[in-house]
């Protein structure tokens, strides 16, 4: 849900509010004026004294990159991984094929010796030698949206786009009638300037001229890091485990951790590199965000997510050891949005706690399919709390997360069902999170988005005339489910009751 590969692999996107480095997919998004998509000095994350004040070399002992391709013809490449699990594609996908574009002329000896330094200068910056080769592709613009657009027609599991969707909707962060897949082709194909394929072993990136501009240098820094990190830390076993674990919480922490060392190297090199004209150069080129100003704001977090959140986190580790303390951590990686958010929960090993869900079982569960069973993690439920509650008050609410399961069902007449169940540090942080839970529902019911509410001994309901939730607090966990009618959702709560092991 929160977690981006099962959309994309590692990748790099246009700049987009001012402030934030990002992208949907994985170049650096500087942050811009207004509605300007370029970059600016002032954008630049904040990097670690070491990084910014030693001058950094290029190493002439560092394989130098071979392979540079010209502009690439109609093979296309799988999905890219940006933090969820990638999907299965659809039984006999429909391929949009990307036009055969006019291949330049050769590829200069000046743009071959400036790919070479780049190369040389992340190696050594970053601290890992070169393994092998990476495939160089360079698209124009219009070519590298077109590509996207393809990837996703051909390779996203639109079903299961949709159930997140259902899901995302239950939760109150979604809009009813947003075409969620619309949204994500849409926002990649407009944001993504570059991308790396661990499949592939493949970098393609967008750039109009072979003279790379600051920016497209920039892009490379950050995807030749991500082709480095996979010769030494193995990315596709990484995303392969992650997928079979079916966390998207646990992805998305490891997306940051991944996107937050890219983001840092190419932040370094910018520091370290780039002259005052050159970043003048980079918050006067043109691009486009408007795909990005509509998603809802619960998408832009999470598409920004991996890079904002993400460089801060691998900031915080590398002040405690420099490049050899991040590289230790993809042996011990982030497992959850709580470490991402809160580094010293990383750093003294507290692990999430495992919730398991009881079967839903009884004949008023006939006709009932489970059609997901995931965990929403920190990140999800604050969000969910902050569209009606302040900012500050979802934040703290959710602070105290433990650990957290939930299940998506649906009924052969269409109906629909919700249950998790959260575990928390302490009972003081469940009822905390209860309490912000009941204030949530009760301003979504003032809203109209409730008939009406229940309190009794045991759950709170609230209700409508076709659909009902409760939620209910043991100890330091707390349940809730969004169901059709008051007595499923009570059926529901009963049996979430002692649900962490």
């Amino acid at each position: 849900m929160l977690d981006n590969r099962r959309l994309l692999r590692r990748s790099s996107v246009r700049p987009l509010t001012l402030s934030l480095l990002g992208g949907m997919v994985a170049l650096v998004g500087f942050a811009c004026n207004g509605t300007s998509t370029t970059p600016s000095s002032a954008s630049l994350p904040p990097v670690p004294t070491q990084i910014a004040t030693i001058p950094i070399q290029p190493s002439p002992t560092v394989e130098v990159v071979d392979d540079v391709s010209p502009i690439p013809t109609t093979t296309l490449p799988n999905t890219p991984e940006s933090t969820a699990t990638t999907a299965p594609p659809p039984p006999s996908p429909t391929v949009a094929v990307v036009p055969t574009p006019t291949p330049p002329p050769a590829v200069s000896p000046e743009l071959t010796a400036t790919l070479s330094g780049l190369s040389s200068f992340t190696s050594a910056m970053r601290g890992l030698e070169s393994k092998g080769e990476v495939s160089q592709i360079f698209v124009t613009e219009a070519e590298m949206s077109e590509r996207i657009r393809a990837v996703f027609e051909e390779e996203v599991d639109q079903e299961e786009v949709e159930v997140d969707r259902r899901i995302l909707v239950l939760l109150g962060l979604l809009e009813p009638d947003l075409d969620l897949f619309q949204t994500y082709t849409d926002v990649y194909s407009e944001q993504v300037v570059g991308y790396y394929s661990p499949e592939d072993k493949e970098m393609v990136i967008s750039t109009n001229t072979e003279n790379l501009s600051p920016g497209d240098r920039v892009t490379y820094v950050h995807e030749y890091t991500h082709a480095l990190q996979d010769q030494h830390f193995d990315l596709a076993a990484s995303d392969k485990r992650l997928e079979e674990a079916g966390n998207d919480d646990a992805s998305a922490a490891f997306h940051a951790l991944v996107e937050g060392d890219a983001t840092l190297a190419m932040s370094a090199y910018a520091y370290a590199s780039l002259t005052e004209d050159e970043f003048d150069q980079l918050s006067s080129s043109d691009g486009e965000n408007s795909a990005f100003d509509d998603a809802p704001e619960f998408l832009q977090a999470a598409f920004l997510f991996p890079y904002v959140e993400g460089v801060e986190f691998v900031g915080q580790i590398f002040e405690h050891g420099g490049w050899d303390a991040i590289d230790a951590a993809f042996s011990d990686p982030p497992k959850s949005t709580e470490h991402i958010l809160h580094f010293e929960k990383y750093l003294s090993g507290e692990d999430p706690l495992e919730v398991s869900l009881n079967v839903l079982d009884g004949p008023e569960w006939d006709g009932w399919v489970e059609m997901d069973n995931d965990t929403l993690g920190e990140f999800v439920l604050s969000h969910m709390l902050k569209v009606f509650l302040s900012e500050d008050r979802a934040k703290e609410a959710a602070e105290g997360w433990g650990g957290d399961r939930y299940a998506y069902y649906e009924d052969d007449a269409g109906r629909q069902l919700l249950v998790v169940s959260t575990s928390w540090d302490t009972e003081a942080d469940a009822m905390e999170f209860f309490d912000s839970y009941v204030a949530f529902m009760e301003a979504k019911t003032e809203e109209g988005n409730w008939g009406g509410s229940i309190t009794m001994p045991g759950p709170w309901i609230w209700y409508s005339e076709d659909s009902a939730a409760g939620a209910t607090r043991e100890g330091d966990s707390v349940h809730f489910a969004i169901g059709p009618n008051l007595l499923l959702v009570q059926q529901a709560l009963t049996s979430l009751y002692g649900n962490r092991e």
